[in-house]
């Protein structure tokens, strides 16, 4: 009996110390790659429900998914009937005017109705500057954005100097909710074009209008600096060096684009133009 409970012990200690690595690894691992899985399209339902931060339905949202659009309701719900869904994930699509745009994948398996939580963030202006001197605009959480003069474009690429508003929100990656706030679920493209599935350090989103509300962006050729600040029970195993992700809203993948390098308690790193921006 004696010898049954030590390798009861020694099991149940092992066990723990397992776990324990493996919730360290995945908790501040940088990127690690995943096989690709295989393809296969079942009939199902998606439904969910949209809300703000503060958890309150959003009306009117327009909500798409594979080829099939709709509209949430006043209590901020959805739903699709019979739909192909994609076992690996079919991305459904949330946009409303006022607000940052938000994605999920939706995984499924045969004959299964899937419920997602989509919040999205209101866009809120966070400052303006004079496109012909550039400017710095800082965040309330303290991210900054920092564009040089003579960098900003428009839509169509001719080039702009009038009055450039930033629209900037930064997730926190200790957020309880980040999953729900953030683009896409961190699956992930390298530069060798290898499926990744990322954790993260810090996000930013950035759109930027004119004053008559045109879209604009960072001119061909050109860059800004984003600073984004890690948390401070992350700072101790912040890498040093971190590659930069931005993310493709055709896809739904996050897309390995440029490296960001510790400064103090901030990742800085360049960025070529604005969707969202991943550490």
């Amino acid at each position: 009996m004696k010898i049954l409970k030590n390798i009861s012990l020694l099991f149940l200690f092992t066990t723990l110390l397992f776990s324990s690595c493996r919730k360290d690894e995945e908790t501040f691992g940088t990127f690690e790659p995943i096989a690709p899985a295989h393809e296969v399209i079942v009939n199902g339902s998606a439904s969910g429900i949209v809300t703000d931060k503060d958890n309150q339905a959003i009306e009117d949202a327009i909500v798409s998914f594979g080829a099939s659009t709709t509209m949430t309701d006043e209590n901020g719900y959805f739903l699709f009937k019979n739909v192909e869904i994609n076992t690996k994930g079919t991305l459904l699509i949330v946009e409303k005017a006022g607000y940052f745009y938000n994605a999920k994948f939706v995984n499924s398996k045969l004959n299964m109705q899937n419920f997602t939580k989509v919040k999205m963030i209101e866009k809120t202006l966070t400052g303006s500057f004079q496109a012909a001197a550039g400017g710095t605009i800082t965040t309330s959480d303290d991210a900054t954005i920092k564009f040089p003069a003579n960098a900003i474009q428009q839509e169509g690429g001719d080039g702009y100097t009038g009055n450039v508003n930033v629209y900037a929100t930064w997730l926190d990656p200790t957020a309880a909710d980040l999953m729900e706030v953030m683009p896409g679920d961190l699956r992930a493209m390298n530069t060798d074009n290898e499926q990744q599935q990322l954790t993260t350090y810090g996000m930013i989103g950035v759109e930027l209008e004119g004053d008559a509300g045109e879209a604009l962006n960072i001119d061909l050729g050109k860059t800004a600096t984003i600073e984004l600040p890690v948390p401070a029970e992350m700072l101790a195993n912040a890498p040093s060096t971190i590659p930069l992700w931005h993310f493709d809203e055709a896809t739904g993948y996050w897309i390995e684009e440029g490296q960001a390098t510790l400064q103090g308690n901030k990742y800085v790193g360049t960025v070529s133009h604005f969707s969202f921006w991943n550490c």
